[in-house]
């Protein structure tokens, strides 16, 4: 896939200008990107060999695009060395496009809290991949699934690709939404809160990583994490869960979980979102 680096960035220099007309505007500002990442989206899917998670839609339509482009060019290649050439070319391509925005937005407004929605991601279909270990989790087909740490340590190793692009960031937004609720599908409150601590972790992992890579020594402390929530149910709760979406409150358990266990993982704040 290709993409004009100078106009997205001439673009990016009117729309902030016009959105933050103050120059010494210092609030927060998430900037969200979610059709695509520069981590390449292979055949596995984010779960590998575990039943949790699927990449979203339009990273498969980038995927295809992609690997559609490559064939073209180089038609006796084998898919094997198409698929490898791909997972270099885009990940190396899209970190540069996401640094290039984040260094851009940074010198329009210097005083800002820079970041990226959902970042670092998280793909899990079902908290289950959450629960503590040791114990069971009922999914959507109905089967039972003991949690192990086979899709944390996976999700970990996806997310050290992206260091580099959160290292021009100012600030570190990640998702910690509850799309279905600890009633759906049998996920108890505990696995929730799980995601919750797993996300703040991972996060605050990817925060030193990234002072590294800027050979920052403090460990990336003054950089805040704000994630982002909500005090509904994206997705709805209950069954079905359609008819619902977005309107039913959090239960005391969840907003509990999506409000206060962040500060206790070292959250700056939360940012709440809150739907049309």
């Amino acid at each position: 896939m290709n993409a004009n680096l100078s106009a997205h960035v001439a673009r990016m220099r009117a729309e902030i200008t016009a959105a933050i007309p103050d120059p010494g505007f210092d609030g927060v500002c998430s900037i969200d990107y979610e059709d695509w990442a520069p981590i390449w989206p292979d055949q596995e899917g984010p779960g590998g060999s575990t039943v949790f998670g699927r990449w979203p839609d339009t990273w498969q339509l980038y995927r295809n695009a992609t690997l559609k482009q490559l064939r073209e060019a180089h038609p006796t290649w084998s898919t094997d060395i198409l698929e490898g050439v791909a997972k270099r070319e885009w990940e190396a391509s899209a970190t540069t496009f996401l640094r290039t925005t984040l260094m851009t937005a940074r010198a329009i407004r210097p005083r800002c809290a820079w970041g990226l929605y959902g970042y670092p991601p998280s793909y899990p279909s079902d908290f289950c991949a959450f629960a503590p270990a040791g114990t069971s989790c009922t999914i959507t087909n109905g089967k039972s699934y003991r949690p192990g740490s086979e899709y944390a340590d996976r999700l970990r190793a996806m997310n050290d690709v992206i260091v580099p692009v959160l290292a021009a960031a100012t600030a570190f937004f990640p998702s910690i939404y509850d799309d279905f609720g600890s009633d759906e599908k049998g996920v108890a409150p505990t696995a929730v809160a799980s995601h919750v601590q797993f996300m703040m972790n991972e996060t605050q992992r990817l925060r030193r990583a990234a002072a590294e890579f800027n050979g920052n020594v403090d460990g990336g402390t003054g950089i805040p994490i704000i994630p982002w929530s909500c005090y509904r149910y994206l997705r709805g709760a209950g069954s079905p869960p359609l008819p619902s979406r977005g309107q039913q409150l959090l239960s005391a358990a969840d907003l509990h979980s999506e409000m206060v266990l962040p500060n206790k993982y070292g959250a700056a704040g939360v940012l709440v979102y809150v739907q049309g």
